[in-house]
């Protein structure tokens, strides 16, 4: 199974970052391969910009999914554009061997 970055839930966040809005946005990530997990970025404008989550590695869970070779939790507050028609939130992962998702996306 290869590289693998799943957005589970995208909420408008209370926060504001600067004048502009926010949205809280969580997922996992499965290396596919064992190696760690080094980043996940998440973009609101198509690609154009990134911004990093934060990896729930630490998170203590039942199912073990805390460790690097399972699916790791992450979870971010990234801003986003309302002056944009474009909507849409994409997310990409990256292992600490350098290998990023297929397509870059999302």
């Amino acid at each position: 199974m290869p590289l693998n970055c799943i957005i589970l839930k995208t909420v408008p966040s209370t926060e504001l970052h600067g004048d502009s809005p926010a949205i809280s946005a969580s997922g996992v990530v499965f290396s596919g391969s064992g190696a760690r997990v080094d980043s996940v970025e998440v973009s609101t404008d198509q690609g154009k910009s990134w911004q990093q989550a934060a990896l729930r590695m630490d998170e203590v869970v039942p199912d073990d999914s805390s460790q690097h070779w399972h699916w790791v939790r992450w979870r971010v507050e990234a801003t986003i554009n309302l002056q944009t028609t474009n909507q849409e939130v994409w997310a990409r992962a990256r292992l600490v061997d350098g290998v990023q998702d297929p397509d870059g996306l999302y």
